[in-house]
């Protein structure tokens, strides 16, 4: 929603809340918000797909880890 390279190619993800509406229910796949239950080939209950979150803001670019806490995204900057 953030990359107007993406937005512009295609209107339908401007401005459009639910667009991440999947990486949401992966990242909480544990309670999921659809209520869905997921299991893995085994029949085996699925507990975590990974994590999503969003940076605090698009000057800083900070994740959770980079604002001190002890789980979750941390931004690492590389220089090439």
């Amino acid at each position: 929603m953030n990359e107007p390279a993406v937005t512009e190619v295609n209107g339908s993800l401007k401005d459009n809340a639910t667009v991440e509406n999947y990486l949401h229910e992966a990242a909480l796949v544990k309670n999921a918000p659809s209520g869905n239950i997921y299991k893995n080939g085994n029949g085996k209950k699925v507990t975590n797909l990974g994590v999503h979150e969003h940076w605090n803001n698009p000057d800083s670019k900070k994740y959770s880890r980079n604002l001190g806490k002890k789980e979750g995204i941390e931004l690492v900057k590389v220089k090439i």
